[in-house]
């Protein structure tokens, strides 16, 4: 009968018998009653894409959501299709690993549940910041000791309705709001390309209800 081969292996890319080209579609073997065929499947390791993902100011960004994009043609139309993925650190790195070998784009989207986090960490600060700033002085406790200010603050708000979480718009790499202003780079098989830095634009995505 006819089959096709696909040879795969944890640290090298998935590899299909007699492909033109990396990921493409192989060549069938044709095997009669009995007969042995020995055959030599070439491998090789995937691309690695790296870079540093920062905000506005230039800090670093950590939990992150990082995609390669790769153009693929789908019913003659020419689309974006994701193929990699990875999360940047704490110090706003990320990288990802085992790309089969082409052109590619970089896209970032921040977590909006740790952007919305932050700014209530520091809205929370402001609250305190304020009430020692108007407090009332209480003299030292004892000779020697410091003044003290007695302060009250807010109960932490509850209940009410739910407030929906932002979404927020991936960036494209280095810094564009969309795929066309997107850098292309094309990476070989078992390369590395560093680098690949992207400024985060906090775009939030909109919303469309009928």
């Amino acid at each position: 009968g006819q089959f096709t081969i696909t040879v795969s292996h944890g640290q090298l890319l998935s590899t299909n018998y007699g492909q033109k080209r990396p990921g493409g579609s192989g060549t069938p073997v044709q095997l009669a009653d009995g007969q042995q065929l020995i055959i030599t499947v070439p491998m090789s390791r995937g691309a690695v894409i790296s870079g540093v993902v920062v905000n506005e100011d230039g800090e670093p960004l950590r939990s992150v959501q990082v995609r390669a994009w790769r153009f693929s043609m789908t019913n003659g139309v020419k689309r974006l299709q994701s193929t990699g993925f990875a999360s940047t650190d704490d110090r706003g790195m990320y990288r990802m690993f085992g790309l089969q070998p082409g052109d590619y784009v970089v896209s970032a989207t921040p977590n909006a549940a740790d952007v919305m986090s932050n700014e209530r960490v520091m809205s929370q600060a402001e609250v305190v910041e304020r009430a020692v700033i108007t407090g009332k002085v209480q003299p030292p406790t004892a000779p020697g000791m410091p003044p003290t200010v007695s302060v009250v603050l807010p109960p932490p708000s509850s209940g009410g309705p739910a407030v929906q979480m932002p979404a927020f718009l991936p960036t494209y790499a280095p810094n564009s709001s969309g795929p066309s202003g997107a850098m292309r780079m094309t990476v070989a098989a078992d390369e590395e390309r560093s680098g690949v830095d992207i400024q985060v634009r906090p775009l939030f995505a909109g919303t469309i209800q009928g």
